[in-house]
């Protein structure tokens, strides 16, 4: 398998850092002026349900600056979502500029209290060198301590440290355990090198119908590489019997998705429709 198929170290933005990365859309249990009060009198987590309140526009108008201030506050007081949240902002230039050395300091903050999240978005800092000397070694270090918390991004690097061999023998049984881990639990990223692992026998005895279905639950959450290899297993009869219109529908629907390869495989079948009339 090549490195250009597979998909490597994971840094979401925006949407799939909140499902993964611990930004989830929140569910405000007190309303706007109750938690202003206690955020004023000093509570931490106060001042981070009313940063949440002004990042998403729950009860008050959107405001990246006033989300920043308190989370910041809350942060200052130790509060571990606050600092990965800050963090956050300063990665995403989320209503800042972006300051990737800024974003660390925060996320090592709650990395050290044991944040899955931001240990494992730590890990992905150290592997790209982002705001901080690039480690393979420590990025391996921080993803193992938000795998072994059963964070799902966590698992899925830690797949990718053993499949790439980065600071530890390559090994691709370990990987295939790894993303099976994370796949098992949704992440679409780690479903398509799952399939891939099966399609190719890599680190698993070939299996296209495992293929297969990994391939299709990451192509069921828009996951475009996914779709495109669905369309070429169809095209090649892989684990199921070869048809040109399934396979020209998976290639349209990742075209669809802005993936350059399945609108070229969609030209391709199409003009050779087209020349059968």
């Amino acid at each position: 398998m090549t490195v250009s198929m597979l998909k490597t170290i994971v840094i979401h933005t925006m949407m799939i850092l909140a499902l993964w990365f611990g930004l989830a859309v929140p569910v405000i249990a007190s309303d706007f002026a109750t938690t202003k009060l206690k955020a004023e009198q000093g509570y931490a987590d106060a001042q981070y349900r009313l940063a949440l309140m002004y990042d998403y526009s729950e009860e008050v108008e959107q405001d990246y600056s006033q989300a920043f201030k308190w989370y910041q506050r809350s942060a200052n007081q130790g509060y571990a979502n606050a600092q990965y949240n800050l963090g956050w902002m300063y990665k995403n230039a989320h209503g800042m500029p972006e300051d990737n050395t800024k974003a660390v300091e925060w996320y090592l903050r709650a990395a050290n209290q044991g944040y899955a999240s931001a240990q494992a978005t730590l890990g992905s800092m150290y592997y790209s060198g982002k705001g901080v000397a690039q480690s393979y070694a420590k990025a391996l270090e921080w993803y193992s301590k938000a795998a072994n918390q059963g964070n799902a991004v966590g698992q899925y690097n830690m797949g990718i440290s053993y499949y790439q061999g980065l600071a530890l023998p390559q090994n691709y049984e370990k990987a295939v355990e790894w993303y099976q881990k994370a796949a098992d639990q949704g992440l679409s990223d780690a479903q398509y090198n799952l399939g891939l692992m099966f399609e190719e026998g890599e680190g698993v005895s070939q299996d296209y119908n495992k293929a297969l279905k990994w391939y299709r639950d990451a192509a069921d959450q828009d996951d475009a590489d996914a779709q495109y290899r669905l369309g070429v297993m169809y095209e090649a009869g892989k684990g199921v019997a070869k048809d040109k219109v399934e396979a020209q529908e998976w290639y349209q629907i990742a075209c669809n998705n802005d993936y350059a390869k399945g609108c070229k495989a969609y030209d391709r079948l199409n003009a050779k429709e087209l020349r059968r009339h």
